[in-house]
């Protein structure tokens, strides 16, 4: 039991020392992140963006907005160095999720977003999992994003949704 509580713990600081470094893919910790469990993974999200429920945080980090408010999704945060790594990792996701409210802009969730390597609706041989759950898609480029076909997950690690933590909208996430 002690061993399982201490291989999570080392697998959250890895998780924390990757999201706060600029290092290259290969960093020691990640495999073991994606190996991790559903729950050991919402730990690693949550250490990894703890420090962006302060917008002026996830600006220094290279987060810039990148949509208006979508209702059930609200603002979208795009940073483009996660983009050009390969993979998906918790603790760092492609894009942060801010709800507008009367004391400003409150972090509730995380996009994950990875490019379809062959570009074909009819393949899924390279659709991610996270959560425990499958990437939608492949689905069309965003209007305002980089990808062309793309697998995407919204995991709602900061505010509760009742239709689960992975959910592509949360009925209780408004525009104001």
């Amino acid at each position: 039991m002690k061993q399982a509580a201490l291989g999570a713990l080392l697998v959250a600081l890895a998780a924390v020392a990757w999201s706060s470094s600029s290092g290259s893919a290969a960093v020691a910790g990640e495999p073991a992140a994606l190996a991790a469990t559903p729950a050991q993974q919402l730990q690693q999200a949550r250490a990894g963006t703890q420090r962006f429920k302060s917008v002026a945080a996830a600006k220094l980090a290279g987060y810039k907005q990148s949509t208006p408010c979508i209702d059930g999704k609200g603002i979208h945060f795009r940073n483009m160095k996660h983009y050009r790594e390969p993979g998906v990792f918790p603790g760092r996701p492609e894009m942060l999720l801010y709800e507008p409210t009367a004391k400003g802009l409150v972090l509730v969730g995380l996009e994950y977003e990875l490019a379809d390597s062959d570009q074909r609706y009819e393949t899924t041989k390279d659709r991610p999992r996270l959560f425990g759950k499958l990437f939608e898609g492949p689905v069309d480029a965003h209007p305002t994003g980089p990808q062309k076909l793309h697998y995407h997950l919204h995991v709602w690690a900061w505010k509760p949704n009742r239709s689960g933590l992975v959910s592509e909208f949360h009925s209780n996430v408004g525009c104001g």
